[in-house]
């Protein structure tokens, strides 16, 4: 799931700042978490123990290993599985429960998208020869997606999915087990050798699975159908709480439609057994019809408000409140607000569509809120005063009004830095007491132990030289445009090229005052001759990206090589961040 990871790619291919030399806070045993889990009603009915389940003949479940489900399908001639994890230890586990209960061999792989909670442990099922099933979009949208903000969605996500916060403030996600940063996340991640358009239908001895595009919490995920069974393999379009249209590690928001229309083709199935990559499976046709029909009309009840309001002229706050879920709906355990929220939702869709400006003229000019924050504490009789009620909001049990005197506070610098990030930290984890949310109620705890200085940044995964040589290297080229330091680079202006004999490619990059503009094959017109080419292969390219190897290191052994000033080449690279 999210673990659109991701922090997938980002969390893949991103180069962060160095770790803090402490250990994280680790995964407890399973009997431990499954303890802690029962004392909290955000892990009711969520698969947190361990254990594999026949959900029919010959369909087997791994629960509780991962944040996804792992599923096997017996044919006549093997296995095929369904979804990977996030890593290879937590994938061999399940792998040998599911293994223990049903043996064979694994004729196929199909991952139902580019989320790494079900790309991650691919190695642990596939080898070279084994097909692995995406749809045709799958190796676009798991580049695209992070090439731009790696480092942010790497950091968001591993605090969306509780990264170093206790498992007793957190025990599990809404939808599954917490993922594991500490532990070998992507590492097992590999690419489709086999995709799809439309639709596909696979047969293995006595079985026939259909695979369907169905985008929804992804563009590109599909779902999988046992036609002569009826049994419905959903991937993330349906999960026991109400979807994430908008994720708080940062996408952007998932189509409102395409999610319900993906829903609609799932209801028109009729399926008599429904499979979801996250949450327990559902059994009997009537209600399976039910959860689908509630799950549609929840998303488009969130959207058909967002319409309604924005051409009613209605300001966002009030929009926000009419899109409240009714009672019908809200009370259904499987539309819980425990994994996506209607709020978030709403404000992603009203600026997926129209932008980030409400329509509001007040919002097109506003005093900065740094100028609003100084006045208003001024207004309040100054900083002993707001630092006063801070205590008694705290006090009375009102966080979220503590945070925002906190926050006027720091801007307008009347407290110090490290009192103030202590008492943010102090409210941040006070609102987050009273959140059901669990990626809602994570964020907010790793933020709090990021400001007390006692969180652990998640360690910088490791990728296999498969998975690397998979990726296009194009994606570690242009991720460049993004990482200059422009400040430094605002009178510059100088071309470099990038010349790959390998794949035939040379890519040239210019620095235009401060903006970087990089071409593929041909200079850019106006743009300056290249003041030096560097020779290199596209894997040692790849390489440097992640900071496998180091530059120097490779030019001392003759694995790269410069045509041209080698020091123009440094002083022109050294206004770059190092890494993905």
């Amino acid at each position: 799931m999210n673990l659109k990871p991701w922090i997938y790619l980002a969390g893949v291919c991103s180069i962060a700042l160095a770790c803090a030399q402490q250990k994280p806070n680790t995964t407890p045993a399973n009997q431990e978490v499954v303890a802690l889990a029962k004392k909290s009603s955000a892990c009711e009915g969520v698969p947190v123990q361990e254990e594999v389940r026949e959900v029919a003949d010959g369909v087997w479940v791994a629960y509780g290993y991962d944040l996804a489900n792992t599923i096997l399908i017996q044919t006549s001639e093997g296995n095929v599985i369904i979804d990977a994890m996030s890593g290879p230890k937590r994938a061999a586990k399940a792998k040998e429960a599911l293994l223990e209960k049903a043996p064979g061999k694994t004729l196929a792989l199909i991952m139902t998208h580019t989320h790494m909670d079900h790309v991650g442990g691919a190695s642990v099922w596939a080898d070279a020869e084994t097909p692995i099933w995406a749809t045709h979009n799958f190796v676009e949208r798991f580049t695209a997606q992070y090439v731009d903000f790696p480092k942010a969605e790497r950091h968001r996500g591993a605090k969306q999915h509780a990264h170093d916060v206790p498992y007793d403030a957190v025990p599990c996600s809404s939808i599954g087990a917490r993922m594991a940063f500490d532990e070998d996340i992507s590492a097992g991640a590999m690419m489709p050798t086999k995709t799809f358009r439309g639709s596909q239908t696979l047969t293995f001895g006595d079985t026939v699975l259909e695979l369907h595009e169905a985008p929804g919490e992804t563009d590109d995920q599909l779902l999988v159908w046992m036609p002569k069974r009826k049994i419905l393999f959903p991937g993330d379009n349906y999960y026991a709480a109400f979807p994430n249209l908008y994720t708080i590690r940062g996408t952007k928001a998932r189509s409102a439609k395409k999610w319900a229309n993906s829903l609609d083709k799932m209801r028109m199935l009729a399926p008599q057994l429904l499979v979801p990559s996250h949450s327990f499976a559902v059994e009997g046709t009537e209600k399976i019809y039910e959860i689908l029909t509630d799950y549609r009309d929840a998303i488009m009840w969130v959207f058909q408000r967002v319409v309604q309001g924005a051409n009613n002229r209605l300001p966002l706050d009030t929009i926000l409140k009419s899109a409240k879920l009714p009672r019908h709906l809200a009370e259904k355990p499987y539309l819980k607000e425990n994994y996506g929220q209607v709020d978030w939702s709403v404000k992603a869709l009203y600026q997926q569509n129209l932008g980030w400006f409400d329509a509001d003229a007040r919002n097109l000019y506003p005093i900065s809120s740094e100028q609003a924050a100084e006045r208003m504490v001024r207004l309040a009789g100054g900083a002993q005063k707001v630092r006063a009620e801070i205590d008694t909001a705290l006090k009375n049990n009102e966080p979220r009004w503590a945070v925002h005197l906190i926050t006027m506070l720091q801007k307008s610098n009347a407290i110090d830095v490290k009192e103030g990030n202590l008492l943010l930290a102090q409210g941040l984890t006070a609102i987050a007491n009273t959140v059901d949310n669990t990626n809602g109620k994570a964020y907010l705890l790793a933020s709090s132990r990021q400001l007390d200085e006692s969180y652990v940044p998640p360690a910088i995964p490791d990728i296999s030289r498969e998975f690397m040589d998979a990726i296009p290297v194009e994606t570690f080229v242009y991720g460049l445009t993004s990482r200059l330091n422009a400040p430094e680079a605002l009178d510059v202006h100088q071309t470099i090229a990038i010349r790959m004999d390998d794949v035939k490619e040379t890519f040239y990059l210019t620095i235009r005052r401060g903006v970087v503009e990089i071409s593929k094959n041909t200079k850019v017109p106006g743009a300056p001759e290249p003041m030096a080419t560097l020779v290199v292969d596209s894997t040692i390219w790849k390489m440097m990206a992640l900071q496998k190897v180091d530059r120097t290191a490779m030019l001392l052994k003759g694995e790269l090589s410069v045509e041209g000033d080698v020091l123009d080449l440094q002083r022109f690279m050294g206004r770059f961040d190092k890494g993905m």
